[in-house]
């Protein structure tokens, strides 16, 4: 046996297990260095808006309509929020009691409206049925809230609400596929209905200009704007636990557009806002946002309340007397930076990011902290060239005038080691 020769080949394998040895070693340190040795994300938009929850009570100028004589049903003839004229029709008064028969007539008012506007579905195309499906629920669920509560007026308020949200369901699953054939079987219904409340007794005129809606809640003589002018806090939350009144079957006129939303909230936000802000409202029943001027600020030792008003009257809009809203309170929109990445460097606060294969240090100004993100200061106008000049070599130059960061950096959310200059890899 050549003994020689076995050397050979054993040194050959030999040396070929040690070479793929050392290969798979400097490879998983090589994809080691990349793929272990930091985390990177990107820094993208993002805004936050901080809110304050609280219950309003809107405030309005208001007149309201009695039907006379022995009236004992009044169906409206004038469509909710139309503007009418001193001494213009409202309503019709009948002989017969049937509130079933009087609520079904108007939701057939609502209803022919509804057809009438959307039979070309130009304005629910853009929506989809789950969408609209949300709405039906969030409506349905405050309605049952408002019954269990014993508050039946509030639940009938959101009737029309819930009436054209289905209607608008209805016509994108093409519910109509002849929606002027069912503008005439509703009209038909209609007059069927109105034969069943009896006679015309006569009908009913608005004494002012304004507005017209056909419900009245009680509320039109403790609620008024004009209580607003000169009122302590106190005063406020006496008027707030008043009773309503009985409210005129004929309906009321709005004499005047612009409105008052009184918003109860903690005593600590009694500086937050002052007369002749800015505020955006959403109304959470219709989650309608509306932007609104600060009127005054009350306070006391037991709490806060913000006046706001607006003269806009936007349509479908839910003026139910009690409202859950949200108050902007701050907006803050930046760059989304996860909180473990943030790091003070030589009294400098900032980040590490990946250029290329290169470790830079970026300063950050933090606007908002939420949760584990902050968000930080997007500084618009920063070009390669300012990091070029501002960048130098080594820890030393990084706290001495860092760039800002920028959109799409690639921060360094987690990296041992990391200085101005490193190279990943090496």
């Amino acid at each position: 046996m050549d003994t020689e020769y076995l050397k050979k080949v054993g040194m050959y394998v030999l040396g070929a297990i040690i070479s793929i040895g050392l290969v798979f070693y400097f490879g998983y340190h090589i994809w080691n260095s990349f793929a272990r040795e930091i985390e990177t994300v990107a820094a993208v938009r993002q805004s936050y808006e901080e809110v304050i929850e609280a219950q309003g009570y809107i405030f309005r100028t208001e007149t309201v309509i009695s039907g006379t004589g022995g009236a004992k049903s009044v169906v409206p003839s004038a469509s909710e929020g139309e503007h009418i004229r001193k001494g213009g029709s409202v309503a019709v008064m009948y002989s017969e009691f049937s509130p079933e028969t009087v609520a079904r007539i108007a939701e057939i008012d609502e209803q022919i409206a509804l057809i009438s506007r959307y039979k070309d579905a130009g304005d629910v195309s853009l929506k989809d049925t789950s969408g609209i499906d949300g709405e039906i629920e969030g409506i349905l669920s405050e309605i049952r809230g408002l019954s269990d509560g014993g508050d039946a007026g509030g639940a009938v308020s959101l009737r029309p609400s819930l009436v054209a949200t289905v209607g608008e369901r209805t016509m994108l699953t093409g519910g109509y596929a002849d929606p002027e054939g069912e503008i005439e079987e509703l009209k038909s219904e209609r007059a069927s209905l109105l034969s069943d409340l009896g006679s015309v007794l006569g009908t009913v005129h608005t004494p002012v200009s304004g507005y017209y809606y056909s419900e009245a809640d009680g509320y039109e003589e403790i609620f008024k704007a004009e209580e607003l002018s000169d009122i302590s806090l106190k005063e406020l939350r006496e008027l707030v636990a008043m009773e309503p009144g009985e409210a005129g079957n004929g309906g009321k006129t709005v004499t005047k557009s612009r409105w008052y939303l009184v918003c109860m909230v903690e005593e600590s936000e009694k500086n937050t806002y002052k007369a002749g802000d800015k505020c955006s409202v959403r109304f959470r029943n219709t989650d309608m946002s509306l932007e609104m001027s600060v009127e005054n600020v009350l306070y006391d030792k037991e709490g806060a309340a913000v006046v706001l008003s607006s003269n806009m009257m936007p349509e479908g809009f839910d003026f139910y007397r009690t409202q859950d809203v949200e108050l902007m309170k701050k907006e803050f929109s930046g760059l989304a930076v996860p909180a473990g990445a943030v790091r003070m460097i030589n009294g400098e606060t900032g980040v590490y990011i990946l250029d290329v294969a290169t470790v830079s240090f970026r300063s950050v100004e933090i606007l908002h902290i939420s949760d584990n993100t902050y968000i930080v200061k997007l500084t618009d106008g920063v070009s390669d060239e300012d990091v070029e000049e501002t960048e130098g070599d080594g820890a030393e130059a990084e706290t001495e005038g860092a760039p800002p960061l920028r959109l799409h950096d690639i921060i360094i959310v987690e990296g041992k080691g990391l200085y101005e200059g490193k190279i990943i890899g090496n």
